[in-house]
């Protein structure tokens, strides 16, 4: 299981909605991770899915001096797992 402060070094200190994206991007693939163990590879699709557009979102909404803090290496790890 992953948590925020996983992602991001500095969760808490630039509140915004973009913190919600990432909060949102990490959940999502907590639950296709979860469902992907169950073998339910439909709703590991769809929560896998919407983690990538919450990063899409997080990408826009975050201000530069947000996203140097985070870990690019996790993000990219995360995002590689597919359903």
């Amino acid at each position: 299981m992953v948590i925020p402060s996983d992602v991001h070094s500095a969760i808490g200190k630039h509140r915004g909605e973009h913190e919600q994206h990432l909060n949102d991007f990490v959940n999502h693939y907590n639950k296709g991770m979860e469902a992907k163990a169950k073998g339910d590879k439909n709703l590991a699709y769809l929560h896998f899915r919407n983690r990538n557009r919450a990063m899409v979102r997080y990408q826009t909404t975050a201000p530069a001096a947000h996203r140097k803090y985070l870990n690019v290496t996790k993000v990219q790890q995360m995002l590689s797992v597919k359903e």
